[in-house]
């Protein structure tokens, strides 16, 4: 690990801004991230990115202080047909297509 050894010594810490959809070995990069949080060099914890970096995130989070407890998220055109209209019902709702990061599924 010849980029942990540089910025351990080198840095008082690292934080990830990279897309690990962009990687080709996603799991050595996460097995990195977690020894940085283990030595307290990194943030965020690569758990935190994976569990809440996808775009269902906020239904993730519904029912805190921050996510209304009306958030949802559709995976198929009948479920969406079925529950946007009422939703809608309810007031103005935010909508949001679920692309991925690097362009699949356009």
């Amino acid at each position: 690990m010849k980029f942990y050894k540089y910025v351990k010594e080198n840095f008082d810490g690292y934080v990830s801004r990279i897309n690990p959809g962009n990687l080709k070995e996603e799991n050595e990069y996460f097995d990195m991230l977690r020894k940085f949080c283990a030595d307290k060099l990194s943030m965020p914890r690569p758990d935190a990115m994976i569990d809440y970096g996808a775009k269902d995130a906020l239904t993730k989070l519904a029912d805190t202080d921050l996510v209304p407890s009306d958030t949802d998220a559709c995976y198929d055109i009948k479920t969406f047909k079925e529950n946007f209209p009422k939703s809608l019902a309810k007031g103005e709702r935010v909508l949001k297509q679920n692309r991925g990061s690097t362009g699949e599924g356009i």
